[in-house]
């Protein structure tokens, strides 16, 4: 789902009286993202040149065989993804007021995306499903880091991210990196 749609969805359950309207937090710019964009798209790119074992190694941690990536506004939109090396996903959105959608499937590696087939999905994810997640590494500094300094991109989200850059709202990132740790290594 795209911001914009996002946030037209929220005024909606908001006219509807929804308390939900009440813990969304709005910037000065009208946004409802409270994350500005350390990393500009630029400063990320394709993992061409790699092999798919490669990236596979990228997205999965290899002590525990799985990864857990986050996207969300830290408010009424909390989505966390898990990967596993077995080819297995889960996602959930978590709002204000608890669960508002969760689905589990498969995933595979296809060029410089990541697949999304859904097993079984409810709530948003019924009738907003992610099936393409773009895969953007991270330059610089990040690479580094002990985790993967990655940016999974959902393919409706890919222009808004293309704007606006890495952020917690614009794409899933490994969930230890967060923009806090992020304005750390940029200093």
């Amino acid at each position: 789902m795209t911001r914009g749609r996002f946030i037209l969805w929220l005024s909606l359950v908001g006219a509807s009286g929804s308390s939900l309207w009440g813990c969304v937090r709005q910037s000065d710019s009208g946004t409802t993202s409270d994350s500005p964009s350390i990393i500009p798209a630029t400063g990320t790119t394709r993992p061409t040149g790699l092999t798919p074992a490669q990236v596979k190694a990228m997205l999965i941690e290899p002590v525990t065989g799985s990864a857990d990536y986050y996207m969300g506004n830290h408010l009424s939109m909390n989505l966390r993804l898990l990967l596993t090396a077995g080819g297995t996903y889960s996602v959930t959105w978590h709002g204000c007021e608890g669960l508002d959608g969760a689905a589990v499937g498969t995933w595979k590696l296809v060029d410089d995306r990541l697949v999304l087939e859904p097993v079984d999905s409810q709530g948003i994810f019924k009738h907003h499903p992610i099936r393409i997640l773009h895969i953007r590494v991270l330059e610089g500094k990040l690479e580094q880091a002990a985790f993967p300094a990655l940016a999974l991109v959902p393919s409706q989200d890919l222009p808004t991210f293309l704007k606006e850059g890495v952020s917690d709202f614009t794409c899933f990132r490994p969930y230890q990196l967060t923009d806090t740790y992020l304005r750390l290594l940029a200093d």
